[in-house]
């Protein structure tokens, strides 16, 4: 073994903490700085920056001082980030599949209906008006 023997070690007794001068009724962390609250939504200036953020929209306090560009995930300040992802996530996925449906229709439909969907898309008309529509 190392030859070390942990029974020789003596540790020092450890006391309990001091009591604020005064009224012994007092808590004793009532004398503690108050901690700063927490917030929900962080801005993604802040999060990038990993500093902190106190969540006051529509400028956070650290970006008002910094001089940043404050933008939140989320427009509603009671969603959390994570349902703020989630949320952005299924969206994505609904203009993911709708896309993938045109193009499946692009190739098996005629020429003239694929055609015309063709023209409907350089017309700027969105991927939902134009599956209506076939």
């Amino acid at each position: 073994m190392s030859g070390y023997d942990d029974s020789a070690r003596s540790f020092r007794p450890l006391l309990p903490r001091p009591q604020p001068a005064g009224d012994d009724s007092v808590d004793a962390d009532a004398h503690l700085p108050s901690k700063r609250p927490h917030t929900r939504n962080a801005c993604e200036d802040c999060r990038r920056r990993k500093t902190k953020c106190d969540g006051k929209r529509p400028i956070c306090s650290t970006c008002t001082s910094n001089g940043g560009s404050c933008t939140f995930l989320s427009p509603n300040p009671d969603e959390s980030r994570s349902s703020a992802i989630k949320r952005k996530y299924d969206e994505a996925q609904d203009r993911v599949s709708n896309h993938e449906e045109l193009y499946t229709l692009l190739k098996t439909r005629s020429q003239a209906e694929a055609t015309e969907m063709l023209h409907r898309i350089r017309a700027g008309v969105a991927v939902d008006s134009i599956l209506r529509y076939v």
